[in-house]
């Protein structure tokens, strides 16, 4: 299973995956917990190491593509995920701007 997004939604959706027994990465598409202070950011990571969750941070992490059974990361790796669980932002281009 995989969660993409490192803010708190995914981070909270991956330890609670972890905690009902599923196996899940973690893509963070940057850095884990960017909002946090570097050391929440290392306590984080230790609680869901700690977890068994696999944490994918830094370049290269940004996912490209969803597939029916991968994740595509910017570097070119493909995580199998039967399950992807999409927590990460988006951004619209016109409408936000045009509603002020």
């Amino acid at each position: 299973m995989t969660v993409v997004g490192a803010g708190p939604t995914g981070i909270e959706t991956a330890a609670e995956l972890a905690e009902a027994g599923r196996a899940v990465t973690l893509v963070c598409g940057g850095v884990l917990g960017p909002y946090l202070h570097a050391r929440g950011r290392r306590s984080v990571a230790g609680r869901l190491a700690g977890l068994g969750v696999s944490v994918l941070e830094g370049r290269g992490t940004k996912v490209t593509e969803v597939t029916r059974d991968a994740v595509r990361l910017g570097d070119g790796r493909e995580l199998p995920s039967r399950v992807t669980v999409w927590t990460a932002g988006f951004g619209g281009r016109t409408r936000p701007r045009a509603a002020g």
